[in-house]
């Protein structure tokens, strides 16, 4: 059994575009062989991206733009922490909290990730977005838990 919720409809307007998300939703978590119940705010906009695009093709995506983080020769906290990073809002000072850890701790972490992977993740709205939805096509397929897990 596959389930998805969409947005919450607030007039019978809403009802044909929450299908339609529900509907992506569904596509999105056959593409991630995941067997999950997913919402629409669980993926965003990537939903759009994930719902689209085959199994193969979101993996080289995830690989090619994390590379380096997943080698075994790389720092094993690095993609810990950038996924952290990003389910704190990308605060330096909750990320460091949620691992107990100094903030320059993180900052660094995060500088040795781009330094890896060749994206400013503190900085860069479009390599965050990049990095963002790689780690989810990784924590849907089961490569990646999530901070809380």
């Amino acid at each position: 059994m596959v389930a998805s919720l969409s947005a919450v409809c607030r007039s019978p307007g809403d009802y044909e575009r929450a299908y339609q998300e529900a509907r992506e939703l569904i596509a999105s978590l056959k593409v991630l062989g995941s067997t999950d119940v997913l919402a629409a705010s669980d993926l965003g906009a990537a939903r759009l991206f994930l719902a689209n695009t085959e199994p193969a093709e979101l993996e080289r995506f995830a690989r090619e733009t994390l590379g380096r983080l997943l080698d075994e020769d790389v720092q094993p906290e690095l993609l810990p922490t950038l996924a952290c990073f990003f389910e704190c809002g990308r605060s330096v000072r909750r990320a460091a909290i949620e691992l107990d850890v100094h903030e320059n701790t993180i900052r660094y972490r995060l500088a040795a990730v781009e330094k890896a992977i060749g994206l400013d993740v503190i900085g860069d709205a479009d390599a965050q977005l990049t990095a963002q939805i790689a780690l989810l096509v990784l924590k849907f397929r089961g490569t990646l838990a999530g901070p809380g897990d």
